[in-house]
């Protein structure tokens, strides 16, 4: 039977109230503050979403950046292939400040999440609940299995309300609130992988008749407009668009769900359902391709400098399912979550829940159809936990002979392989749990729902849901960033003495970000700035403006105003003073940033330029960075040396030029000849490197440093 739409909406409704209990106190300063640890990736979200919407209102392009990495700009194809992690946001701008429509955007997306998986559910328990089958189907023991060993019937009005639960449990799941807190906004928007699965649970269950004994295989038998023809079509559109608020949905929800579909198929021998999902696949593929290709593409390119680690950081812990938040009242005084969950419990928060744990529980015993979501769940739960087992927020150490390991889990085998290496965040596989818990949540209801006399259903059904609110609800209130931005910063976009701003200490990550959403109130363009992650600037362009000062380089990049953001300033010590050595005092100053204006240069082009020397030891890698206004040759010169035999490679920009074994001390003396103008990086590099860690049973002898310096530069004589 189809649902009328004002049950859709009653739904819709139920869960957009459940999001704003969630987020509370956010509805309170929407315009205020916005969603998000001031460590995660609010103001880099917020910044694109201001692009879009002044791109649109100014006629720029949407998908180049002239305001970022001045003046060469940056391509975005990021922004084109995941427009639903801007969308509705940039369009809400136009009626609405940019931190309410950013606010009100991820509201929407949370009860989006729960409406789908109420579609979801409502479409598995009618199949879990049909009535008997026609009498010719019965004798099909294995179709029996796979559908139903039930006969009981629950009404229409009850399922709507039993569903519920599902769509719940899916929207206020920790491991999605955990992203929600870390400002990942796209990789929220959920909701069609509901709607995606309830098109292939639609092709499976009319595709059986199909492949019922002794009946004859017709093929596909799609007709134009029929009901089967539409759910392929439905399957392979919700495919597509569940990547379009994170390419990364394709590796930790959809390609677990259907992996594990397509298998089951193929054991089951149901050769039409199995075509008709490979049909939707194929068609969702195709779809997907203009938007997944040109990011996939820039992700392999990217040279590996740039590509993140840390897959072993950012997976889950063993017994992070049964970590509650530390921030929790009832929870808080526990203390082995504070352990497995680290200190900030974004990407580790796998939290399965008491109440919807109990439900599920009780729906894998009582309907045969939840026990694959079962097995999927466990899978996914193997994958989450990463390359190496965590029992806390570090790997378990074993001890063997005199040297320490670690226990490698099966994640291990992937972690390395071609686009999957692009992922580094196995942790998000708790997305699948999830996504299996509120499924088999949902069935669990609906036996307890069945169970119950008609006068204690509903207010118990509410019961537990208030109290799988409580239960999982993980931050006390949910963190926020402020939207505020300072005056003095917006005056600057109506200056026209300003070709760029200077971020400083432009290395740290959080500058950047912070950066980019100031940028939202000044409009003029950044020397750095990012689409993902960190920023593409050359490092040697970087650290010589920042370290240097130097007018004429200054001059040359455009930099008229620096902003330094004090919170970050450690990260190159003395930064602050050194900017009021150069530049005098700030023209505004407060407790985050201070302003400083870069007089105007009318000197001669700038010479060489080097940084400072290189550290007293390195046991991976060191760099100098210098510029040369023309080729010629540059001179390094210095002493190294290794208490043990160690293998050292000298490489400028990445391109290796020299190698020595070094035993004992020896002198550097090494013309270094360069062929073209600009910033350079001269690297120092110890083969291999120490092992991170500290082991002390792993012996690694360091490469000593002595004076090592670069000078005496030779411009190319002229013929």
């Amino acid at each position: 039977m189809k649902t009328p739409l004002r049950y859709h909406l009653y739904a819709f409704g139920f869960y957009f109230v459940a999001a704003i209990l969630m987020t509370f106190p956010l509805i309170t300063m929407m315009n205020e503050r916005m969603v998000g640890h001031p460590f995660g990736d609010t103001y880099e979200y917020t910044r694109h979403i201001w692009w879009i919407n002044h791109a649109l209102r100014t006629g720029q392009p949407l998908f180049f950046q002239p305001g970022l990495m001045y003046p060469q700009g940056l391509d975005a194809p990021l922004l084109w292939s995941i427009p639903l992690q801007s969308f509705p946001a940039w369009l809400l701008m136009f009626v609405l400040p940019l931190p309410g429509a950013f606010n009100l955007s991820a509201l929407l997306t949370l009860a989006l999440n729960g409406w789908a998986m109420w579609v979801l559910s409502r479409r598995l328990t009618a199949i879990l609940y049909e009535p008997p089958r026609r009498q010719e189907h019965q004798g099909d023991n294995q179709l029996n299995s796979v559908l139903s060993t039930q006969h009981s019937v629950l009404s229409f009005h009850s399922s709507l309300f039993t569903c519920l639960v599902a769509g719940l449990v899916f929207m206020l799941y920790p491991a999605f609130q955990g992203q929600l807190a870390a400002g990942h906004t796209g990789l929220l928007v959920l909701w069609p992988v509901p709607l995606f699965v309830a098109a292939l649970a639609r092709i499976c269950h009319t595709a059986q008749a199909g492949d019922l004994p002794g009946r004859p295989y017709k093929g596909f038998a799609l007709r134009p407009g029929g009901s089967d023809f539409s759910s392929v079509l439905a399957a392979g559109v919700f495919f597509a668009v569940s990547l379009w608020g994170s390419v990364l949905i394709l590796l930790y929800l959809l390609a677990p769900i259907t992996g594990l579909l397509v298998l089951a198929l193929l054991w089951w021998r149901r050769w039409r359902a199995l075509l008709r999902v490979g049909l939707a696949l194929v068609l969702g593929a195709a779809l997907s391709a203009p938007f997944v290709l040109p990011v996939l593409r820039e992700q392999v390119s990217q040279p590996a400098a740039l590509r993140e680690d840390g897959s072993v950081q950012y997976s889950a812990s063993l017994l992070g399912i049964v970590s509650p938040s530390f921030y929790h009242p009832l929870y808080s005084g526990l203390e082995y979550p504070h352990r497995v969950l680290g200190v900030d419990p974004f990407e580790g928060a796998s939290y399965a829940g008491l109440v919807a744990g109990l439900l599920a529980l009780i729906g894998v015993i009582k309907a045969r159809l939840a026990r694959g979501w079962l097995l999927l769940a466990g899978l996914a739960w193997l994958f989450s936990l990463g390359p190496l087992l965590k029992l806390d927020d570090t790997p378990v150490s074993l001890r063997v002979a005199e040297y320490d390991t670690h226990i490698s889990l099966p994640w291990a085998l992937f972690e390395n392989l071609p686009v999957l290496s692009i992922a580094r965040t196995p942790a998000r596989f708790n997305f699948t749990v999830g996504f299996a818990v509120a499924v088999m949540a949902g069935f669990g209801a609906a036996h307890v729902w069945a169970k119950l006399r008609p006068a204690l259903r509903r207010p118990l059904l509410l019961g537990l849901m208030a109290l799988i609110v409580f239960d999982y609800q993980f931050f006390w209130a949910i963190p926020t960033v402020p939207a505020a931005i300072p005056e003095p910063v917006i005056a600057l976009g109506a200056r026209e003495d300003v070709r760029a701003v200077f971020n400083v200490p432009w290395q740290h990550l959080l500058t950047d970000k912070d950066g980019m959403y100031l940028q939202t109130g000044h409009g003029l363009p950044m020397i750095a700035g990012h689409i993902s992650r960190r920023t593409p600037l050359n490092p040697a362009v970087g650290f010589l403006l920042q370290r240097t000062l130097n007018p004429a380089l200054l001059d040359a990049a455009g930099v008229d105003v620096i902003i330094l953001h004090k919170e970050w300033a450690d990260a190159d010590g003395g930064l602050d003073e050194l900017l009021r050595q150069h530049l005098g005092s700030p023209t505004y100053e407060d407790e985050r940033l201070a302003l400083f204006d870069v007089p105007p240069y009318a000197g001669a082009a700038a010479g060489f330029v080097a940084s400072a020397n290189m550290p007293d030891e390195i046991t991976s890698d060191a760099s100098l960075y210098f510029y040369a206004p023309q080729p010629g040759t540059v001179r390094l010169t210095g002493r190294m040396a290794a208490a043990a035999s160690r293998e050292a490679r000298l490489y400028l920009d990445d391109a290796p030029l020299l190698g020595w074994t070094v035993q004992g001390e020896m002198g550097l003396n090494v013309p270094i000849e360069i062929d073209s103008a600009g910033y350079h990086t001269l690297t120092l590099a110890v083969d291999p490197p120490c092992p991170s860690g500290g082991d002390p049973t792993l012996r690694c002898a360091s490469l000593r440093l002595t004076d090592v310096t670069l000078d005496e530069y030779a411009p190319l004589t002229q013929p």
